[in-house]
């Protein structure tokens, strides 16, 4: 049963430095939204560019909320932060850079109510594909796939399992302890959650139009660890 002050769906949505993408996200989700009791939960890390002080102005008008943290933590703990504030039924996960269509919200969630636990938005699928990345860069991912699908017995049957953009019905988290290390959180529910009907829907993944992006050694050391960590769960 929802609460009374509680919405079906809570987008979560990590900043850091999107003052420029905060406005046009919030106004794209409301469009496809408008039908579905939801809210959008932005968890940002204290950017100094003012991307917290966008987002206090949005929530005057629109069904947004802001996390500050202290400092810049991490994407994978920022959803975390953002999953535990809420008791929504739904959860939707993407990022503020626009490279995640807000139009496919509504599909997922679509999904979910008809019986889905997870739902992937795939750049890997039927009618999925990336737009403006390098050879070299398209290289990267596919290996990064391809050690997923190695390491990760419960992700082998899902085309991207590294996608940061997906939905899900809250429940299959119960019980579960996520850790958060580095960007690929859905790579951690896949292996943990109580999941049993998942589907991908296709993506079209676009280069972030403004602001940059958060990949770095660092995240990709993250990862190396994330798949030694899960390889135990089967």
């Amino acid at each position: 049963m929802i609460g009374a002050n509680e919405s079906l769906v809570s987008i979560v949505i990590p900043t850091y430095n999107e003052k420029e993408n905060v406005v046009p996200i919030i106004h794209n989700l409301h469009s496809v939204m408008q039908k579905i009791n939801y809210r959008i939960i932005f968890v940002d890390d204290s950017s100094p560019d003012g991307t917290a002080a966008v987002i206090r102005m949005m929530a005057n008008s629109y069904p947004v909320e802001l996390i500050m943290r202290p400092r810049k933590m991490g994407l994978g703990s920022a959803v975390i932060t953002g999953v535990n504030s809420t008791s929504s039924p739904f959860i939707v996960v993407m990022d503020a850079d626009l490279q995640h269509d807000p139009n496919l919200v509504s599909i997922m969630v679509e999904k979910l109510t008809a019986g889905f636990d997870l739902v992937i938005a795939s750049r890997k699928v039927q009618g999925g594909r990336v737009v403006g990345w390098s050879p070299e860069r398209k290289i990267i991912s596919d290996f990064a796939t391809y050690l997923a699908h190695l390491f990760v017995p419960r992700a082998k049957n899902i085309k991207d399992p590294l996608s940061g953009f997906f939905a899900f019905k809250r429940d299959i988290l119960r019980g579960v302890s996520l850790e958060s290390r580095g960007f690929k959180l859905l790579l951690e529910i896949l292996a943990k959650a109580h999941y049993k009907r998942v589907c991908e829907v296709p993506l079209v993944f676009r280069e972030r139009r403004t602001g940059k992006s958060k990949l770095n050694l660092n995240e990709y050391l993250l990862f190396i660890l994330l798949l030694i960590s899960l390889a135990k769960y089967k």
